[in-house]
């Protein structure tokens, strides 16, 4: 992810995700995303990374947006991941869904704590 480290904010595709980060087979690290302190208007999507082992860089981040199918946050299938604590951050109620599956090394959610409700999708 070189190159985004200055990023401060974004905006969303026309499926609603601010933030995809999918199939990177050798990305280990989101570090370069720490300069994004701001609330996503979208879904954070993490998925499909072999090596990506936490969510270091998304510390900044306030809270999520919804994509159209009704997501606030979508960790799938990032075996190496072992930890949320970047998104300590996200103090927010989640008006979404939070679907985490397939992480095979997440033994907790720790991180995740200062969620204060979340929603449904659809």
């Amino acid at each position: 992810l070189r190159g985004t480290e200055c990023i401060k904010s974004v905006g969303k595709d026309d499926w609603g995700k601010s933030i995809m980060v999918w199939s990177n087979p050798l990305l280990e690290s989101i570090a370069e995303l720490s300069s994004l302190c701001s609330q996503l208007p979208g879904s954070l999507d993490i998925r499909d990374n072999a090596k990506l082992s936490s969510l270091r860089g998304t510390e900044c981040i306030k809270g999520l947006g919804k994509d159209a199918n009704g997501n606030n946050l979508f960790v799938q299938d990032n075996p190496s991941l072992r930890s949320f604590q970047g998104l300590t951050a996200v103090r927010a109620e989640l008006s979404g869904a939070v679907i985490i599956e397939g992480n095979a090394q997440l033994a907790s959610l720790s991180g995740l704590q200062n969620i204060r409700g979340i929603g449904e999708n659809y």
